[in-house]
């Protein structure tokens, strides 16, 4: 198992993803896997250690090649965590044949707060560029969301 530690920067905003990219295996039959990259919950105010790398390595057992992107909370807002797992989505594009990531098979899971962020990168990735943030003409689209009790509103009741 690949286990890789990159520092994602939006702005003088740093987010830690942490990579669990599996061995190929020519007895499992598998040279390249779908990726998800988990996003923990906690409220936009701190990143929850039982939703991260918990969660990875159940995920890691069954199969999938995981990311766990730890985001800038407060005082850090919005649009920042969202940029970064723009950048994330985008990095994991670039880079599926060095990790062996099936490109058409990159979700996002999120939980809570992180469910929130997942659904606004699967409604707002074509929003996320703009003149300072490039992605490099590799698309910041999840293929796919997973969003585990997401916070889906602001408002309260």
């Amino acid at each position: 198992m690949i286990n890789k530690d990159i520092t994602i920067d939006i702005e003088g905003n740093e987010a830690k993803l942490t990579l669990y990219i599996l061995d190929s295996s020519p007895e499992l039959y598998y040279e390249k896997r779908p990726i998800i990259v988990v996003c923990p919950g906690g409220g936009y105010s701190m990143v929850s250690d039982r939703e991260a790398e918990p969660i990875a390595m159940k995920l890691a057992s069954m199969g999938y090649h995981v990311a766990v992107l730890r985001y800038s909370v407060s005082p850090v807002r919005y649009p920042i965590a969202l940029l970064q797992l723009g950048k994330v989505v985008s990095y994991l594009y670039e880079n599926a044949e060095q990790y062996n990531i099936i490109k058409e098979k990159i979700a996002v899971m999120g939980f809570s707060a992180g469910g929130h962020l997942c659904a606004l990168a699967g409604a707002l990735y074509d929003c996320m560029e703009d003149e300072t943030h490039r992605y490099d003409d590799v698309s910041a689209r999840p293929d796919k969301l997973c969003l585990c009790y997401p916070l889906v509103s602001l408002t309260e009741y």
